[in-house]
């Protein structure tokens, strides 16, 4: 995807992202990847400024001197040219410029010069043209050091919502960006509610707002943070042989008796967050005397049975949705013979099998991700027929691009990273307390090399010292180990982000696009348990050259546009309205043009158009006119589709994950949209219009 942004009336505005080569015929498919980026060189290993400067031989193996691989140094000093006075001042300085002055043997340094000469002959020798060459070739230390003030601060995002403890990061964007020698203090208005520290850490202490600004000399910058509380509980009442059903407990607190060798017959799971119950969130199932386990419910739904006088054997607790991604749910049981038993977390057994004991009570707690256990979780699920009474455990590590060997994780934690677009280059993996024969096996697809020999117990898969990003994984478990466990695991994948689960041996990644992973989960499941989350998804992504591999179900005559329109605007609208704006409505002339832009996205994924013109042209000409103040383009492709919820759904992940289009979709300036969508090729291309019409 590519974002462009444009000001009132229109005009150009610098946006870096466009500064790339090579874009639309290097790798098509892959939005961003291109041959050289003119504002950041050294995307494309080539240097950005003169201390950067690659000495080679004058011989075609040295790229006669480094003429290509140096470029980046010019072209990033016309990048920040462009910057300051815009494209049309920067071609026409440096067309005088080149037919002018230079010839095939001008340098570096004479290439300044002469473009300093061809601006003080177009716009006299004191002016802000000349001045911005001298500062831009400074600033690659071609040149004196100049110094740059700071013209402008930008806090992104402008509004943001926390739970207490909670922490995010504000990015503080300064203009121009190769100004100098500055500084930028932070402070929030209110730091018993949110502090923020030198680097823009903010961290949620106490309910309520707090302005959050950033100022560098004279200019500032702010952001509102709204702190909510954390009051997500799970509550839990259960069923008790010669009782009933008792008072709701929750957090922590038993539910049951102590002493009475009295059996849990039923019981009931919710969660409630700021006091009131929820709907979803937590499914639950009871391994019940002669019944075996029963089927799962959900929030609030009776597991067990009542008037039977049948026994609960074990439990298993799991969250769903979005609480799955921010907690674990902790919970143990009290069972006959045993006592208290270890805690199990998300989905893992906690009870007995084999012995006919009863459950006499239970325990249950929320945890945040990344926070620790509420108490020992050895030995939460005894089996009658092993030699061996703790829970089987996978642990993990991973090579890190930049990091090297991570310390180890186990049973669903992250191994990798998040947010920092690092390669995992290698893995080992290994199971812990296993009471049955077997081993664990894995092999990785690898850049260059494809896929590698299995590798089993903690032996190294993929590579390390070669910078060789990992593109895929299988892994299954081997012996008798298989007969009681399901091994489950998904992967976090470049462009695509988290892909579904996958078990048993199935890939998880992508092939063809040459893209990294860049984190794993793994658990495993004791066989019959509930998987750790979608399962029969899409887990593994091949290129589009081989259909096939990709589980289309719906082709453009049957997919309904309009239901994808309409799950996209509300997913827009809510996001909006949780940070506290305005909802967009539809607005037929931006959704004329959107379905315009759309077909020429298919033929040309850019923000310029198949004319040459720039995308907003689309808005200035019947039957698409529309006079703006304001006006914000969003494009985004998914090769991955199966029903029109989860089309919308992969397409707003792109844009909320982009920083260019999540500024679109928080923009305080606009009220309108428009959503236009194609299929071309199993590919689904859309492109959201933003804008507010002018009062003119």
């Amino acid at each position: 995807m590519i974002n462009t942004m444009w000001n009132r009336g229109g005009n150009w505005i610098f946006d870096a992202s466009d500064w790339v080569i090579g874009d639309d015929i290097y790798t098509p498919y892959i939005a961003g990847d291109a041959l050289r980026s003119l504002s950041d060189p050294t995307l494309y290993n080539q240097p950005d400024k003169m201390s950067a400067y690659i000495n080679s031989p004058d011989t075609e193996s040295g790229d006669w001197g480094g003429v290509h691989t140096n470029s980046g140094i010019l072209n990033k000093a016309g990048c920040l040219i462009a910057e300051r006075v815009g494209m049309e001042k920067t071609a026409q300085i440096y067309y005088r410029a080149l037919v002018q002055y230079m010839t095939e043997t001008t340098d570096f340094e004479q290439t300044k010069n002469y473009l300093v000469q061809a601006a003080k002959d177009l716009y006299g020798e004191d002016s802000a043209e000349t001045e911005s060459i001298n500062h831009a070739f400074s600033t690659v230390g071609i040149g004196p050091a100049l110094a740059v003030p700071v013209t402008g601060i930008t806090l992104l995002p402008e509004q943001i919502s926390l739970q207490i403890g909670e922490e995010q990061i504000l990015e503080a964007a300064i203009t121009p960006r190769d100004a100098t020698d500055y500084q930028i203090a932070w402070s929030s208005s209110a730091p018993e509610i949110a502090t923020v520290d030198e680097y823009g850490t903010v961290k949620a202490v106490a309910i309520g707002q707090a302005i959050v600004t950033a100022k560098t000399g004279d200019i500032i910058a702010s952001s509102t943070v709204t702190v909510k509380g954390n009051n997500l509980s799970v509550s839990y009442s259960v069923h008790v042989q010669n009782i009933g059903w008792q008072t709701a407990v929750k957090e922590g607190q038993s539910a049951g008796t102590s002493g009475q060798s009295l059996r849990l017959e039923g019981i009931r799971i919710n969660l409630f967050e700021e006091g009131s119950s929820l709907s979803e969130g937590i499914s639950y199932r009871t391994h019940v005397q002669d019944y075996g386990w029963m089927d799962w419910v959900q929030n609030d739904g009776m597991s067990g049975t009542t008037n039977q006088a049948k026994r609960l054997e074990a439990i298993e607790i799991a969250l769903t949705g979005e609480m799955r991604e921010r907690y674990d749910v902790y919970y143990r049981v009290h069972a006959q013979n045993f006592g208290w038993l270890g805690w199990a977390k998300n989905g893992v057994s906690a009870g007995t099998a084999g012995y006919g004991y009863r459950l006499e009570a239970i325990e249950a707690q929320l945890v945040k991700k990344g926070d620790p256990a509420p108490g020992p979780t050895d030995m939460p699920f005894v089996e009658a027929n092993t030699n061996s009474t703790k829970a089987l455990k996978v642990s993990y590590t991973t090579h890190v691009q930049d990091y090297g060997w991570q310390s180890y994780v186990s049973d669903g934690d992250l191994s990798g990273t998040f947010g920092e677009a690092k390669r995992l280059e290698a893995i080992k993996i290994q199971l812990q307390d296993t009471p049955y024969s077997g081993a664990i096996s894995y092999q990785t697809h690898v850049q260059d090399y494809g896929w590698q020999n299995w590798a089993s117990d903690n032996e190294l898969s993929g590579t390390s010292g070669e910078a060789k990003r990992l593109e895929a994984i299988r892994i299954e478990i081997t012996g008798e180990i298989a007969e009681f466990y399901d091994a489950y695991y998904r992967v976090h994948a470049q462009n695509f982000g988290w892909l579904d689960w996958a078990n048993n041996g199935e890939a998880a990644g992508t092939s063809g696009y040459a893209y990294r992973l860049e984190a794993i989960e793994i658990q495993l499941i004791p066989k019959g348990g509930v998987a750790p989350g979608t399962i029969g998804g899409i887990p593994y992504v091949e290129k589009k050259t081989n259909l096939a591999t990709i589980p289309l179900i719906k082709n453009d005559e049957s997919l309904d546009y309009a239901i994808v329109e309409n799950e996209l605007l509300t997913l827009v609208n809510d996001f909006r309205t949780e940070n506290g704006l305005n909802k967009l409505t539809k607005n037929d002339k931006l959704k004329q043009a959107a379905d315009q832009r759309v077909i020429e996205a298919t033929s040309l994924f850019s923000h310029t158009r198949p004319d040459g013109s720039q995308w907003n042209t689309v808005l200035e000409a019947n039957p698409y006119e529309y006079l703006y103040d304001a006006a914000g383009e969003n494009m985004a492709v998914s090769i991955i589709f199966q029903d029109e919820e989860e089309i919308a759904a992969s397409l707003f992940d792109i844009w909320i994950n982009n920083p260019d289009d999540y500024a679109n979709i928080i923009d305080t300036d606009y009220n309108e949209v428009g959503i236009g969508l194609h299929d071309s090729n199993g590919d689904v291309y859309a492109v959201q219009i933003f804008g507010t019409q002018s009062n003119q």
